[in-house]
C-alpha cells in the first residue's frame, strides 16, 4: 500500500503537503504512510482513492489495475 500512495502522489505531481490538505490529515501522516511507519484508516484510504482517481483495492495492493476492484 505504501508504495501505491507514493506512486500515485508522484504520478499526479503533488507534494506530501498537497495530498495531506486534500485528504484532511497532516503532511506527517502522509509521510508516515509512505515510509511504512503507519497505515491510513479506512476512511482515509477511501479519501485517498477518490483523490487519486483509483480504487481503494488498488491502494491496498489487492489488484494491479488502478481502476479494478477485488472480487
Amino acid at each position: 500500500m505504501h508504495n501505491n500512495v507514493k506512486s500515485e502522489r508522484v504520478r499526479i505531481g503533488k507534494t506530501v503537503e498537497e495530498v495531506a490538505d486534500a485528504v484532511g490529515v497532516t503532511a506527517s501522516a502522509v509521510a508516515k504512510w509512505e515510509s511504512h511507519d503507519t497505515e491510513p484508516s479506512g476512511k482515509n484510504i477511501v479519501r485517498l482513492a477518490n483523490y487519486f482517481g483509483c480504487t481503494a483495492d488498488y491502494l491496498l495492493d489487492m489488484v494491479d489495475d488502478r481502476h479494478a476492484t477485488a472480487g
